[in-house]
């Protein structure tokens, strides 16, 4: 979570997120998302989660973006 905040923290507030797809596979999922940051008007953001246990956590985040 730290280091996703440190990531995520200088993009600002999220204006909008709209779901891009869903990778699924045995026992872990992919999400994109097209995210519009108040500092940075596009970006994909990443979140890979885990099936383990009976229950999904998050694995992996990470922001992509073009640099303007």
């Amino acid at each position: 979570a730290a280091t996703a905040g440190g990531v995520r923290t200088p993009l600002g507030a999220v204006a909008s997120r709209d779901l891009k797809s869903i990778d699924l596979s045995r026992n872990i999922a992919v999400l994109r998302y097209d995210t519009m940051f108040a500092h940075k008007a596009s970006a994909v953001e990443t979140v890979t989660l885990v099936f383990e246990n009976g229950a999904w956590s998050v694995t992996g985040y990470c922001v992509n973006w073009t640099p303007s």
